[in-house]
């Protein structure tokens, strides 16, 4: 089976919810990147992948024939999208977005499947971040929390039963400069890793809000990626 969505994108899968529902997948128009259209416009989709579909599609039919099954426009393009929190309250989650003017934006998927405007469907729109936000994942052990990253080192926690005061996981380090990427260990929910343009990869245990160990990578920017050891 394959599935073509034609967009210049980044993209998220859903995540696993109270509904038995086929996963879908957001895409968000990436920053930095002209389409083939050489449009201006910015947008938040959500696709249904038809699974079902032969294998035997040819690639052209498959990206004619797809469509999203939800749009809103957004107030600029993205760099990290990330779909999380999903509970009894919103079955759908919650869409997370990095933008490039260095807001974080979070949308209520299921709003935004029901046709919602992106004033309804919009929970928080924070400009907290005074850069680009390149760095942004959801806790897989305490989904609640969410992490972003952007300029000058800048990491923030964000706790989604109450976001309006996020706050740091320690003294911002001297080692990090532009934040590239950032994930919480999946083993120890109070262990992130965030990584930086910098070539360091700095790692935090927020429970003693400190800086635990910074690992160098000589080649440039690190990703963080994967689930580090539980051994802190």
């Amino acid at each position: 089976m394959k599935a073509y969505i034609n967009r210049t994108a980044t993209f998220a899968w859903s995540p696993a919810t109270y509904e038995s529902d086929a996963p879908l997948i957001a895409t968000g128009t990436v920053a930095g990147a002209l389409d083939e259209s050489f449009s201006n416009e910015s947008l938040l989709e959500l696709w249904q992948p038809d699974y079902a579909a032969s294998s035997h599609d040819s690639a052209s039919t498959a990206s004619a024939d797809a469509k999203p099954i939800a749009s809103i426009s957004t107030s600029a393009r993205f760099n990290r999208l990330a779909w999380g929190y999903a509970n009894s309250t919103r079955p759908k989650g919650l869409l997370a977005a990095g933008l490039e003017n260095g807001e974080l934006g979070i949308w209520d998927a299921q709003k935004v499947i029901a046709g919602a405007s992106e004033a309804d469907a919009q929970l928080i729109k924070n400009t907290t971040h005074t850069g680009p936000v390149r760095g942004l994942d959801f806790n897989p052990l305490q989904p609640n929390l969410l992490s972003s990253g952007a300029v000058a080192g800048e990491i923030f926690i964000w706790d989604l039963n109450s976001p309006a005061k996020p706050y740091s996981p320690g003294a911002r380090s001297q080692k990090l400069d532009e934040i590239t990427s950032l994930a919480w260990n999946c083993q120890v929910p109070h262990v992130l890793a965030t990584s930086s343009s910098s070539g360091y990869t700095v790692v935090w245990d927020l429970k003693g809000k400190r800086e635990v160990v910074a690992l160098q990578y000589g080649g440039g920017a690190g990703t963080a990626g994967g689930a580090l050891g539980s051994g802190f």
